[in-house]
């Protein structure tokens, strides 16, 4: 009788089977919120909270309210992963624009033999460097072994581990006048380059390990050379035709060299070249603007200054049992991906993506308690 008398009204009913308690008082919502999630489902989520209480319980805007109450639950801000991390818009690395202008530098370890590895990052030219240990002394005499070879970069990449970030390197550097870059912590897209090397070396080890039964490690030196003439993607060259140019090797002493040519062939060459990296140039940018735009992002990230946020901790995949993240404030605006924070009194800078997305309930910045804040009570209507 009732449903037809509402007929064609946006009004939806429920049946009730069971006798529930309405409760009206903004107090008494918060305490059995809290009862909910702190004791009988050990700070679980939103929903489950929420289909928990209203098996029992009903007041206005009920889902807002439990959602208000646990967004604001510091030990779960504390403790709980990110189950939807920040994803910014990848920056684009600075452009190369000729060969020998950017170094990047890494350890690479297998079968027991260490080797350090290095990568331009114009022309995609690999090498691999067999050392005695991982240390600052044996990379030393790599670089200047590879220096003899192909010359000095302008600058050098490496990641933040201590056999590059230490003052004996830094002043190698700077007596050969070598800009050198120290990677972020956690942060492997800027090492990626180097890091698909050492990939695709695993993948040709394992091929000659599978088809030629081969169990010595120092083959893979050999087998750069075959990497190093492979056509790149990118570039649509191999990187001996980038550095070297489309020289056959068999004909490259049957030129007339006469004086009257020398010249002439000289200046070609060098405008031929300049065309040539210009076009390389600019696929690597078009490559570099696609690939950000095909993994998507947030362009615009809500970090204001002030804010209270909280940080991944460096410690968390070693030790499951700590928290995951920790309190600390925005001091500055966020530039290429990075924001400044004060955390334990210390001023830093964070990858933004190592932020946990801020809840739809702001903490207040002068409550260092540990108890959840009780959320807005949303009763009245």
């Amino acid at each position: 009788m009732v449903i037809r008398l509402f007929k064609g009204v946006s009004i939806q009913f429920y049946e009730c089977t069971e006798r529930i308690v309405f409760i009206d008082d903004e107090n008494e919502q918060n305490a059995v919120i809290l009862k909910f999630h702190l004791g009988k489902s050990c700070h679980r989520g939103i929903q489950e909270t929420f289909t928990r209480i209203r098996r029992h319980f009903f007041w206005n805007n009920m889902k807002e309210t439990i959602s208000a109450v646990i967004n604001s639950c510091e030990a779960c801000k504390h403790m709980k992963y990110d189950r939807k991390p920040l994803k910014p818009y990848l920056q684009l690395t600075q452009k190369q624009h000729a060969p020998f202008q950017e170094l990047f530098i890494d350890i690479f370890s297998i079968e027991g033999k260490t080797y350090l590895t290095l990568v331009y990052a114009f022309s995609k030219l690999r090498q691999a460097i067999e050392i005695t240990i991982k240390g600052t002394p044996d990379v030393i005499r790599a670089l200047i072994k590879y220096f003899s070879f192909y010359g000095i970069p302008k600058k050098i990449s490496c990641d933040s581990g201590t056999e590059f970030n230490n003052d004996l390197l830094k002043e190698m550097m700077s007596l050969y006048k070598i800009q050198i870059h120290i990677d972020t912590p956690r942060n492997p897209n800027s090492m990626g380059i180097v890091k698909r090397f050492h990939s695709t070396l695993i993948e040709i080890y394992r091929l000659t390990k599978y088809e030629q039964q081969c169990t010595d490690a120092a083959s893979i030196i050999s087998l750069i050379m075959a990497y190093n003439n492979a056509i790149h993607t990118v570039t649509t060259l191999t990187p001996f035709e980038v550095v070297f140019g489309h020289v056959d090797s068999e004909n490259a002493f049957n030129i007339d060299f006469e004086k009257r040519y020398l010249q002439k062939l000289i200046k070609d060459h060098a405008k031929r070249i300049k065309v040539l990296y210009k076009i390389i140039s600019d696929k690597m940018l078009t490559f570099k603007e696609n690939s950000r735009e095909k993994r998507g992002g947030e362009s615009d990230v809500p970090l204001p200054e002030g804010k209270t946020i909280f940080t991944k901790l460096i410690n968390t995949r070693k030790s499951k049992d700590k928290p995951c993240f920790e309190k600390a404030i925005v001091t500055g605006k966020p530039e290429r991906n990075t924001i400044p924070i004060t955390i334990r009194g210390k001023h830093k800078k964070v990858k933004i993506k190592n932020i946990k997305r801020p809840s739809k309930v702001v903490l207040s910045d002068h409550d260092d308690t540990h108890e959840p804040q009780l959320g807005p009570s949303t009763s009245k209507g």
